[in-house]
């Protein structure tokens, strides 16, 4: 009889997650990580019953992987430009990841109110923005979801790779877009 193989559900859930970012989300099936880890499928189920707690897991743990990245970028000044920055690099890092947290259909309920940067983070970077740029919700609102579409756009670039900038040319070009947003809210307000 082969001998049995046990893994703590940690151990698991950093297999799952660190196959995601190698071969992608569609990649996490127990059957793969049962062979990344050099057994069957049956320690997998003995830490999780149902395959969709697995995968909740692991996305929660790409979610703080990213909101790490996000913490990163608020301890610059002005934190807008630096959350910027951390974006985009979570998209070059990280791009498996990236494509499942942000570019997944699943991923925006309602397209009406899509930004791409409204994350479990969003009350932090919100604030950043506010209080950096003593704006108020209307105006900060504005600037938020403009920097977000512009910056997805950016970062999804990166994540198939067709963007060769580097991240001070980001920091350079998200500091003329703030400049001319802010003249622009300030102007008609």
């Amino acid at each position: 009889m082969p001998p049995k193989f046990k893994f703590s559900k940690d151990e698991i859930l950093q297999n799952a997650l660190d196959l995601v970012r190698e071969e992608g989300a569609a990649a996490l099936t127990t059957r793969k990580l049962g062979k990344r880890l050099s057994t069957t499928q049956s320690p997998i189920f003995s830490a999780y019953e149902k395959v969709e707690a697995l995968q909740a897991d692991v996305k929660q743990a790409a979610k703080e992987l990213f909101a790490s990245y996000v913490r990163r970028g608020l301890e610059d000044k002005p934190a807008f430009k630096g959350v910027s920055k951390q974006y985009i690099l979570f998209a070059k890092n990280e791009p498996n990841l990236f494509r499942w947290l942000f570019m997944s259909k699943d991923t925006i309920a309602d397209t009406k109110q899509y930004n791409p940067i409204i994350t479990d983070n969003y009350k932090t970077v919100y604030a950043a923005f506010r209080e950096t740029y003593s704006l108020n919700d209307e105006e900060t609102g504005k600037m938020y979801i403009h920097i977000g579409i512009y910056l997805h756009g950016l970062a999804t670039l990166f994540a198939e790779q067709m963007c060769d900038y580097s991240i001070e040319q980001v920091g350079e070009l998200m500091t003329e877009l703030g400049k001319s947003l802010l003249a622009r809210i300030k102007q008609y307000n």
